[in-house]
């Protein structure tokens, strides 16, 4: 049980991590962002997007910082700029995140073996006692090893819950990252195609 016990310490930290990054680190409005985007680069003014940019330190701000340097460069290839940037930051949303499925597969599978331990134990015990303590040497021993696969079960769920949980805000935070990038490509083109 105590190997079960640290899987669910290793699963409660990176749960706790995952959480702070991809609710409070990584969370952004994207109305709002692409509203002020868009009046920057329609008041052409790109060092200030890239200013507010550089405040944000979120992968999306981070992603088209890249692509405004490359557009004040006058560099018409901008948008593989920010692809580059994308490739960089986007796997970090993802971190660390399949080691809950993991950890939660982990917790079943000791749970089981401490059933399996907790049975041969039991038979074991049976086996020297007298015919009267039987069934309570039985019972025992079952009680254990039943014992052991709730308690991994236990760390099981929360941990597959979880990972089902933040598999779906990094999909959501990554499509919305897509869009907002593909929205200020678009006003970068716009004005490119601006005079002055």
């Amino acid at each position: 049980m105590h190997f079960i016990s640290l899987t669910g310490v290793v699963m409660f930290a990176i749960l706790g991590e995952r959480v702070f990054f991809l609710w409070i680190k990584s969370g952004f409005n994207k109305a709002a962002f692409l509203e002020q985007m868009r009046k920057f680069i329609a008041d052409n003014n790109i060092d200030g997007a890239i200013a507010f940019c550089k405040e944000k330190k979120d992968a999306l701000s981070n992603i088209i910082r890249a692509g405004l340097a490359q557009f004040r460069e006058g560099d018409p290839e901008f948008k593989d700029a920010m692809d580059l940037a994308a490739l960089a930051n986007l796997p970090e949303l993802e971190r660390r995140t399949g080691y809950l499925a993991m950890l939660g597969n982990v917790a079943t599978l000791l749970g089981l073996l401490g059933t399996i331990q907790g049975l041969i134990n039991a038979f074991e015990s049976v086996a020297s006692v007298d015919a009267s303590q039987k069934a309570a040497a039985l019972a025992a021993g079952i009680s254990t090893a039943m014992l052991t696969t709730a308690y991994g079960l236990v760390i099981a769920i929360p941990s597959l819950v979880a990972f089902s949980v933040i598999q779906g805000r990094t999909q959501k935070l990554v499509e919305g990252i897509e869009e907002s990038a593909a929205t200020v490509a678009t006003f970068l083109d716009r004005r490119a195609q601006r005079p002055s």
